[in-house]
């Protein structure tokens, strides 16, 4: 599991479905605009009238309580994260955070699903993601390759996964026509969401396909 920071704009349509998939994928994300025990930071909560602001009152407002709060809840977030997932278009405060995070050595992923005008620096970044489908494929093999390192398992171990209701449907899917092909075998077809599948790693990962496809078949990898 990776700690992953998603900057982007209050004003992103794409930002919430970003959180959802990573968090989907088993991941640990900071959604600023719903932070752990608050709410999202917003001017309005300084003065409702801050569109109007001069230079001036706008150099004052970054020591309103307020502010110093939603400053503190981001940026603890992003000094604890591990990656950083731009979402575009987004503007100054996400290009910020994201140059701020590549600066801290950590993983900065871009992710632009519409035509955007270039931007050349933006190849201090690790990648550009363009659509749903790769960010799937890029991240559903981080969180077992994460998950793989750091529980030292060995593809030769015996684990546990708890399987989505995707994952359940296609292994059922699988073991029916296995039981057509193969008719003295009795092959499990009535898995379900929530249910274990043990076994050894190689063959676990084998009784499913990894194509960007957005569809993720388990969970909660553990080793035995």
């Amino acid at each position: 599991m990776a700690k992953i920071y998603v900057a982007s704009s209050w004003r992103n349509q794409y930002q919430q479905e970003v959180v959802k998939v990573l968090r989907t994928l088993g991941h640990e994300v900071y959604d600023f605009k719903n932070p752990p025990g608050r709410t999202g930071f917003q001017w309005s909560e300084v003065d409702p009238n801050w569109q109007n602001w001069t230079t001036e009152q706008y150099r004052e407002a970054l020591s309103h309580p307020v502010a110093i709060a939603g400053f503190n809840s981001d940026f603890n977030a992003m000094q604890s994260a591990d990656i950083c997932v731009m979402v575009l278009p987004c503007g100054r405060s996400a290009n910020t955070e994201a140059g701020w995070m590549a600066g801290a050595g950590k993983r900065v992923f871009v992710y632009s699903t519409e035509k955007q005008e270039p931007e050349l620096m933006y190849k201090i970044y690790e990648r550009v993601l363009c659509s749903i489908d790769e960010l799937t494929e890029l991240f559903i093999n981080k969180s077992n390759e994460m998950i793989i390192k750091q529980k030292g398992i060995d593809l030769n171990d015996q684990v546990r996964v708890v399987l989505t209701e995707y994952g359940a449907n296609s292994i059922n899917k699988r073991n029916t026509q296995y039981n057509k092909t193969y008719p003295t075998i009795n092959w499990k077809m009535d898995y379900k969401e929530g249910d274990a599948l043990h076994g050894q790693l190689w063959m676990v990962l084998s009784r499913f396909s990894f194509d960007a496809g957005g569809m993720v078949p388990f969970l909660n990898l553990e080793k035995l």
